[in-house]
């Protein structure tokens, strides 16, 4: 028998899509490159209170998730994988909708975690070659020069700090409202 853990085989959040979940986010992974482009993604321990589970190391990048989660890094949540309102055209997004007010949804979250002392404990383990260290954010760019369409009230460091396509729609808002 080995010293060493299993890889994971993972699981997807639209493969928990209506299940009773327990994540643990290990870690933010921004700017990963995937076959569908660069997307932020977090890296994530599961598990699956209606079926027993636990995946290990899940990478995550749905979008919305991803947001959800990496507010939590270290920490124990409960919730639901749902289904969110579609945009026109659009398949519906999947969400983690927070279970903490469901009474039931607690009391089978906390027997679970009883049951499975080992998924229970929060200490995130220190980057090791098998746990890489978090990736630190970008670092900003330099502020652009000031343009006519730069917003009001909003300062060059603020400005230049924000991801680049989040500066073009605050300029393009700044067009808008000029016009």
């Amino acid at each position: 028998m080995s010293q060493f853990a299993p890889p994971s085989e993972g699981i997807k959040p639209a493969d928990l899509l209506g299940h009773l979940v327990i994540a643990r986010p290990l870690r933010y992974e921004p700017e990963v490159t995937t076959i569908h482009g660069v997307k932020d993604a977090v890296a994530v321990d599961v598990a699956d209170v209606d079926t027993g589970e636990i995946y290990t190391e899940c990478l995550w990048f749905n979008g919305v998730i991803v947001g959800r989660l990496r507010r939590h890094l270290g920490e124990i949540v409960l919730g639901h994988i749902i289904e969110g309102t579609p945009r026109p055209g659009q398949k519906p997004p999947l969400l983690f909708n927070y279970a903490n007010e469901d009474a039931a949804a607690v009391a089978r979250g906390q027997a679970f975690l009883k049951a499975h002392p080992e998924f229970a404990t929060t200490d995130t383990p220190a980057p090791t070659a098998s746990t890489p260290a978090p990736v630190p954010a970008p670092k900003p760019v330099a502020a652009p020069a000031a343009s006519p369409a730069a917003p009001a009230g909003i300062s060059p460091e603020v400005l230049a700090a924000l991801p680049a396509e989040s500066r073009a729609l605050i300029e393009q808002l700044s067009a808008a409202q000029a016009a």
